[in-house]
C-alpha cells in the first residue's frame, strides 16, 4: 500500500513559519560561534549541472560576503536509476540552454572514466577553494589530463561520507548549496540564494540579483498562430501544478489550444521515490510558487485512491471541452484547499462546481476506459525520452520542467519573427 504524505508535515514545510525558523536558528548558531557566513556546496563531477554551478561560484564570491566549503559527492544520485540513459542524453542539451543564457562553458560530450577519476584524485590533493573546483571541473570535462589516476579507496570513501552529509543534512541532488538551512539546486534556484542574501545584507555591490526568476514575458507579437501546447501532468505533481497555471496562461495569451496528457504519479507506475526526495521537490515548489505569486497552502495528498477518482472523470470533462477548468479545480482541491479526494464525494462536487454533470461522468467513465489513454501518454512520453513530468512540448521542441516554460514561449516568438 502506498501511503500518503502526511498533511500536517506539508502544512508546516509549506508555512513561512518553518522557513523563518529555520533561518534563526542558522543565526544564532553563527554568532553563538562567531562564524563567517558560509555556504555549503555539493558536486558531482560526473553532473553537468555542477559544472554550470561551480562556474558561477567565482562571481557570488566577489558579490557577496559569504565563502563556500565545497563538496565532492560521488555521483548524480537524481533516484532515476531505472532512467539514466535518458537522463544523461535529456540534460547534456538542457545545460547547453543554460549555458547559452548564462554565457558558460557548453559541454560536447560527458567526461571518460579515466578523466572523471583522475579529477576526483586531483581534488583530494588540493586546497578546497573555488578557483581549484572550477579547475577540476574544466580539465575533466575538457578532457584535458594527460596523466591518468586510478581512483584510490581513500577518494572513494571521501566520496561516499560527503554524500551522507549531504543526506543527513537534508537533500539527495548535487550541484545544490545550502545556506542557513535552506537548499538551492543549481543556477535554476540561484534567484531564491541571492534573494536571501540580500536580505541578510551580506551584499558587497549594487550588482546583487544577476539569476533572476525566469518569467513568462508574454510579448505583443503580430500574428499569433493556432497551434497547440501539449503538456503531460501528473495530479500528485506539484510542478506540474504550477506548470498548468503558467501554460494555460501562455496558451490564453497566445491563442494557442492546450493539449493536456495525464500520467499516474511515478510511485503509482512502481518507480521509487524516497521520503527525502518528496520534501525536497515540495519544499521547492513551495518557494517557486511563492515567487510566481501562484497559491500553494496545503497538501492533501491524493496518491492512490484520489488519483483514481480523478482521472476517471477526466476525459468525460475533455469530452465536454472543459478539461483544463476541470484540472485546475483538482489542483486547486489539492495544493489550496486540502480537499481530500479520496472520497469520491469531494470530486463529484468538484464536478458539479464546473457544471458537469454527475451521473453522465460515472457514465461516460464506464464505457471509456480512461486507464488505456493514461497508459498511452505514458508510452509516448518514454518515446520522447523523458520519464517524469511536467512536459510541455510546442511543435518540435520538448521540455522538461515548469521552469522550462520560457523556452517555449522563445520558440513561439521566434516562429513569429522569421
Amino acid at each position: 500500500m502506498i501511503k500518503p504524505i502526511k498533511r500536517l508535515v506539508t502544512r508546516w514545510l509549506a508555512s513561512d513559519l518553518s522557513t523563518d525558523c529555520q533561518i534563526y536558528r542558522s543565526k544564532i548558531k553563527q554568532k553563538l560561534f562567531r562564524n563567517e557566513p558560509t555556504a555549503e556546496v555539493y558536486l558531482a563531477l560526473t553532473d553537468p549541472y555542477s559544472y554550470m554551478l561551480v562556474q558561477v561560484l567565482p562571481e557570488l564570491e566577489q558579490r557577496f560576503k559569504l565563502s563556500f566549503k565545497i563538496y565532492f559527492v560521488a555521483g548524480t544520485n537524481h533516484d532515476i536509476s531505472a532512467n539514466s540513459k535518458l537522463w544523461q542524453a535529456w540534460s547534456r542539451n538542457d545545460v547547453n540552454q543554460l549555458a547559452k543564457r548564462y554565457q558558460l562553458d557548453e559541454i560536447m560530450q560527458y567526461p571518460n572514466v579515466d578523466d572523471i577519476n583522475t579529477g576526483q584524485q586531483e581534488w583530494q590533493l588540493l586546497p578546497k577553494t573555488v578557483a581549484n573546483a572550477v579547475n577540476v571541473f574544466r580539465k575533466t570535462w575538457r578532457g584535458q589530463y594527460d596523466d591518468i589516476y586510478a581512483l584510490s579507496t581513500p577518494v572513494i570513501n571521501a566520496l561516499l561520507n560527503n554524500q551522507e552529509t549531504q543526506k543527513h543534512r537534508g537533500h539527495y541532488l548535487p550541484a545544490t548549496i545550502r545556506f542557513m538551512n535552506q537548499w538551492y539546486w543549481g543556477i535554476d534556484r540561484l534567484s531564491h540564494f541571492e534573494t536571501l542574501l540580500n536580505q541578510q545584507q551580506l551584499n558587497i555591490t549594487n550588482d546583487s540579483f544577476r539569476y533572476l526568476q525566469t518569467q513568462l514575458v508574454f510579448a505583443n507579437i503580430g500574428h499569433k498562430q493556432q497551434e497547440t501546447v501539449t503538456a503531460y501532468l501528473s495530479l500528485r505533481s506539484p510542478y506540474s501544478y504550477l506548470g498548468l497555471i503558467q501554460a494555460q496562461k501562455l496558451a490564453s495569451h497566445y491563442q494557442l489550444t492546450l493539449n493536456i496528457k495525464l500520467l499516474m504519479p511515478m510511485v503509482m507506475r512502481g518507480l521509487s521515490v524516497s521520503r527525502l526526495k518528496q520534501k525536497c521537490i515540495f519544499t521547492d515548489a513551495v518557494r517557486e510558487a511563492k515567487a510566481k505569486d501562484i497559491p500553494f497552502h496545503k497538501f492533501a495528498d491524493p496518491i492512490g485512491e484520489g488519483v483514481i477518482n480523478s482521472y476517471q472523470f477526466f476525459y468525460y470533462a475533455k469530452y465536454c471541452e472543459c478539461e483544463v477548468e476541470y484540472l485546475l479545480a483538482l489542483f486547486q482541491a489539492v495544493y489550496v484547499d486540502g480537499v481530500d479526494l479520496s472520497k469520491l464525494r469531494n470530486v463529484k462536487k468538484i464536478l458539479l462546481h464546473i457544471g458537469l454533470d454527475v451521473e453522465a461522468a460515472l457514465h461516460f467513465s464506464k464505457h471509456n476506459p480512461w486507464q488505456a489513454s493514461i497508459d498511452e501518454n505514458d508510452n509516448h512520453l518514454s518515446e520522447k525520452g523523458f520519464w517524469g513530468v511536467p512536459v510541455f512540448e510546442y511543435r518540435e521542441l520538448s521540455v522538461w520542467g515548469q521552469d522550462r516554460l520560457w523556452q517555449i514561449e522563445q520558440a513561439i516568438i521566434d516562429l513569429n519573427d522569421n
